[in-house]
């Protein structure tokens, strides 16, 4: 009598302990999004000393890395930034000609001219 008490209570016992739970594998986080991968490749391309200002191409491909092109006054940078880890995986950067120019003269005002020699040099 005591057993056929006790065996409806283990039974009920071991089904609460093997219940059904399942193993649910952690979310992967979001892909970045098209404003956070331009970022990512700016700042990219200026570190390497491009002048870069404009966006002119952004899109993402089917392999979740996002193809970032930049343009600036000279310069333009291709970057390819992965969507999940948001890392540099291929950069393309193209310089402009170095600034070599002149620094402009005020106007109203003349170069300076030669020295003039002392007239102890000149010759008789």
């Amino acid at each position: 009598m005591r057993l056929a008490r006790l065996v409806p209570l283990l039974l009920a016992a071991t089904g609460c302990v093997t219940g059904s739970t399942y193993y649910t594998p952690p979310r992967a986080a979001p892909p970045l999004t098209e404003q956070q991968a331009v970022d990512v490749a700016a700042d990219y391309a200026r570190s390497r000393g491009l002048e870069v200002e404009r966006t002119t191409l952004a899109r993402l491909d089917g392999s979740s890395h996002w193809l970032v092109e930049l343009s600036g006054p000279v310069d333009q940078a291709e970057v390819l930034v992965d969507a999940v880890t948001g890392r540099v995986v291929q950069a393309t950067l193209r310089r402009g000609p170095a600034k070599t120019a002149a620094p402009p003269q005020a106007p109203g005002r003349t170069p300076p001219a030669a020295p003039v020699p002392a007239q102890d040099d000149w010759e008789e």
